[in-house]
């Protein structure tokens, strides 16, 4: 079981905090959300692109977010 803390969830218009493992988070929400890197999940409807080269995630809003090698391999392979 994954380690317990804050996590952090953005919204459109605001964020939330709340506790609970990102593992839980990932089963709860389904295939509609990616997890590209241990410490973040994502919207697949948010993403505008995926750098591979500089291994970051870029969401709709301008955010990014960082993109493991394990998770740059699966988006390659698909």
């Amino acid at each position: 079981m994954g380690y317990r803390q804050t996590r952090r969830l953005h919204l459109d218009k605001e964020l939330r905090e709340f506790i609970s493992t990102l593992e839980h988070c990932e089963k709860q929400l389904g295939e509609g959300f990616w997890r590209c890197h241990r410490s973040f999940l994502v919207n697949r409807s948010r993403i505008r692109s995926v750098h591979l080269k500089e291994q970051v995630v870029e969401l709709d809003n301008g955010e990014t977010c960082l993109l493991s090698r394990k998770a740059k391999s699966e988006y390659q392979a698909n």
